[in-house]
């Protein structure tokens, strides 16, 4: 494995187990037809979240969060970081992932909530309440995720065939 994608992989490890952050790594689909396997295989186990209630999210609807990720792709266009709620009402704050002036993907720093929930989409309340962090931590993410898009934009334009 080359030494940028082990650098990755060591530090998305670091976020999600040392900064007690949960990162996940998301790109368009087509964009996994355009890098090589060793970067596919470095990212798939990074894609999605892994918090307890995230996961029964998706057991519950897998649908309605490949949409949502439609969604923040789309918003994502801008090129500016941004705060999300999911339709799970999990917060989450997005980073932009761009090659070339596209964006092809974005970071995913997820698993916050509002003390008081707003909608009533929440499909395990105790599960919900436990789960999830009731303080993004902005000033950390503005600081650890930046250098972290700038490896996978790098990765892809050395991956990229």
């Amino acid at each position: 494995m080359n030494n940028l994608i082990e650098n990755i992989v060591s530090y998305i490890d670091y976020l999600n187990k040392d900064c007690g952050l949960i990162v996940s790594v998301h790109f368009r689909n087509d964009v996994f037809n355009h890098i090589h396997d060793s970067l596919v295989s470095m990212i798939l186990p990074y894609n999605c979240h892994t918090n307890a209630y995230c996961v029964m999210a998706k057991n519950s609807n897998h649908n309605k969060c490949l949409l949502n990720q439609k969604k923040i792709l789309a918003k994502c266009q801008r090129g500016e970081s941004f705060c999300h709620i999911c339709h799970a009402e999990v917060h989450e704050y997005i980073y932009p992932i761009c090659k070339n002036d596209d964006t092809v993907g974005f970071i995913a720093v997820s698993g916050y909530r509002r003390n008081n929930p707003t909608e009533c989409n929440i499909l395990n309340y105790n599960l919900w309440k436990s789960a999830l962090g009731t303080e993004m931590p902005l000033k950390t993410c503005n600081s650890v995720i930046p250098p972290l898009c700038i490896m996978l934009e790098c990765a892809l334009q050395i991956y990229w065939v």
